[in-house]
């Protein structure tokens, strides 16, 4: 090699961060490395005047499972002077463990030998990394399938990063495809095509921005119409690390309960119309909707002698005579009239 090239070579690698070296095979099958830069002591932990004497101690610090493949790419790479790319574990001349990730750029010499210009990096920190986060992965999934309700995980910029089968079905989500990096809203736009919650519809936009909203709130519980009958409770709670996680709760038979209840409040339990109670809410509500002009018609009707027919007869009569009227009465309402018995 001429001495400009050998001094531009020296100046490059020494701006490299990582080791930079020239590494040779020659025609007979022996190694060689040239200019390594000051970065080499570090990586590999051994001197570059060791290296230069002996090549093979790099070989011998590959991991014995890793041998095989790199071995396999250096050999390729020397074969179809092919750019080589390739990961492998060491164990350094200090004892320490490494993943290095190593590139270089072939070239045939005249006498047969190939040469690498190589830049060898240590990327023990991100694989660390890497496997953190596929360990906590591996367990989001594990708690995730034993979540009985809807859950997702959503990073920083809202997009998804793991969700339960539950979550997926309540959104119409295909159960087998990779939904990684979809962001909420698009989630929410889906949903609100496909028509699952009746707030949405018509009004799709809206109630995308409108949940959206919901959504980016610091804590928020909010309650949803999910199909025709269904109802969905929405717990959204910021992560550490400016992610979201979402809880879909089904809330359907509660709000079933809640409703028997409130009707059983309002309504009076032998004849099934309203008591005093439930009128008071009609007539409530009915004042918050009408407007100047309308009227509001009122019927009192008194049940002449009906304790005589108690006191003659039984209570079981006078029972029975309260819900043929009340069912009688009934039959002539109109869709909007109400019925109560308040005596």
């Amino acid at each position: 090699m001429d001495t400009d090239r050998s001094n531009l070579l020296s100046r490059f690698a020494k701006n490299v961060p990582g080791a930079a070296f020239l590494y040779g095979i020659e025609a007979d099958g022996s190694d060689t490395i040239r200019f390594l830069n000051d970065a080499c002591e570090e990586v590999w932990g051994v001197s570059r005047d060791d290296i230069h004497r002996d090549p093979s101690r790099l070989w011998a610090m590959i991991h014995a499972d890793d041998l095989p493949d790199m071995q396999g790419s250096v050999a390729k790479s020397a074969e179809a002077l092919t750019h080589w790319d390739h990961r492998f574990r060491i164990t350094d001349g200090t004892g320490q463990q490494k993943h290095l990730l190593g590139r270089g750029t072939p070239e045939r010499r005249p006498d047969g030998g190939v040469t690498w210009l190589t830049f060898i990096f240590d990327v023990t920190a991100q694989v660390d990394k890497e496997t953190r986060i596929a360990t906590v992965t591996d367990q989001l999934n594990v708690v995730s399938t034993a979540i009985p309700d809807g859950f997702a995980l959503f990073d920083q910029r809202e997009r998804l990063v793991i969700c339960n089968d539950q979550f997926r079905e309540i959104y119409a989500m295909d159960a087998d495809a990779d939904l990684s990096g979809a962001t909420y809203e698009s989630i929410l736009r889906d949903a609100a095509s496909k028509q699952l919650f009746p707030a949405s519809n018509g009004r799709e936009k809206a109630w995308v921005e409108g949940a959206l909203g919901e959504f980016r709130r610091a804590k928020c519980v909010s309650e949803s119409r999910y199909g025709t009958t269904g109802w969905l409770r929405n717990v959204d709670r910021p992560t550490s690390e400016g992610g979201r996680v979402a809880f879909r709760i089904d809330i359907t038979k509660s709000k079933a309960h809640e409703a028997e209840l409130e009707r059983a409040a309002s309504t009076d339990a032998l004849t099934g119309l309203l008591n005093r109670r439930g009128l008071s809410q009609r007539l409530i509500a009915a004042t918050e909707w009408l407007t100047a002009g309308d009227r509001l018609a009122l019927l009192h009707l008194d049940l002449d002698k009906f304790k005589t027919i108690n006191d003659a007869l039984g209570h079981e009569t006078g029972d029975f005579v309260l819900r043929q009227v009340a069912n009688r009465l009934r039959d002539c309402l109109t869709k909007k009239a109400h019925i109560a018995r308040v005596g």
